[in-house]
């Protein structure tokens, strides 16, 4: 079933990767595992030139997507669940 993640945490071994899809919880420096997707090296690597392609057109389509700053002072959220 669809969630929603506003954060992602990826992993890697030598035979994996392992995305782990997470929603902060507001008013806390947490946040709370939604899924976790594990990939075969190659899988991955096709993944993310979907993903870039699908970036482009949407850039393309709608103008370039900003990224905010990262903050030097904020904290990583830890993870729940």
């Amino acid at each position: 079933s669809p969630v929603f993640s506003n954060i992602m945490r990826v992993l890697h071994s030598d035979d994996e990767f392992s995305l782990h899809f997470a929603q902060s919880i507001q008013g806390t420096n947490k946040a709370e595992v939604k899924a976790i997707v594990s990939l075969t090296p190659s899988h991955a690597k096709r993944v993310i030139k979907a993903l870039e392609n699908q970036v482009q057109k949407y850039e393309e389509e709608f103008g370039e997507i900003e990224l905010p700053e990262e903050s030097k002072t904020s904290e990583k959220p830890s993870y729940v669940g």
